[in-house]
Order: structure tokens, then C-alpha cells, then sequence
């Protein structure tokens, strides 16, 4: 089974979604990550207006 993707609002929610989901390790190169989730943030919601297309290329770049 894949991961579940979340997506904050800023850093500091995206760290108590981790703490909440046991998300440990510390913060990474614009993400945090288990076994189960990856949870990151898009700062000043940047994303807001984009197409899910639009999204999902900006996260090709990652490996999970």
C-alpha cells in the first residue's frame, strides 16, 4: 500500500500532524516522513487556484 499525502497550510500544523500521526525524524527537505504518511506545507498557500495536475507535477521531483 502507498503512502498518504498530507498537506498543510504552513511548517508549525505539519509538525503536530506529526506529532498526532508519529511522524518522527525531523523535518526534511520541505517534508516530514514515515512509513505511512508524508506530510508537507505550501507556505502562504501558494497553491490555491491550481489544477491537481499543476500540484502533482511540482511533487514529481520527490521520491518517496
Amino acid at each position: 500500500m502507498g503512502k498518504s499525502l498530507i498537506i498543510t497550510e504552513k511548517p508549525s500544523v505539519a509538525q503536530e500532524f506529526a506529532k498526532v500521526l508519529g511522524v518522527s525524524g525531523g523535518r526534511r527537505d520541505g517534508y516530514l516522513e514515515n512509513q505511512k504518511y508524508v506530510i508537507t506545507w505550501c507556505v502562504t498557500k501558494r497553491y490555491l487556484g491550481l489544477r491537481q495536475e499543476e500540484i502533482l507535477q511540482t511533487y514529481e521531483s520527490l521520491s518517496f
